[in-house]
């Protein structure tokens, strides 16, 4: 991760500077297709870092989610299918 830091505080002088701290992201997802519908679970992690000036205190922030999808496909009507035609992707 590669930005400015900014610190500052009740009793201290504002100050920026450029830093390059550690990041991490995982992610791991699993599902299951069929002609009727599909199944699937995401788990997704980040973590990072940022350290002071002087590298004597780091924070570690680390934020994650578990996400679970259900689908059920249907027939497109011909009113859905001549909107979906005309998308450009």
């Amino acid at each position: 991760m590669i930005g400015p830091t900014q610190y500052s505080g009740p009793e201290l002088v504002e100050r920026s500077e450029w830093q390059v701290n550690p990041a991490a992201d995982l992610k791991f997802a699993l599902g299951y297709n069929s002609l009727r519908s599909y199944f699937g679970v995401l788990y997704v992690q980040n973590n990072a870092q940022v350290q002071s000036f002087d590298e004597s205190v780091s924070a570690i922030f680390s934020v994650g989610n578990v996400r679970l999808n259900y689908v059920k496909r249907f027939k497109m009507g011909p009113k859905l299918k001549k909107t979906v035609n005309k998308m450009p992707f």
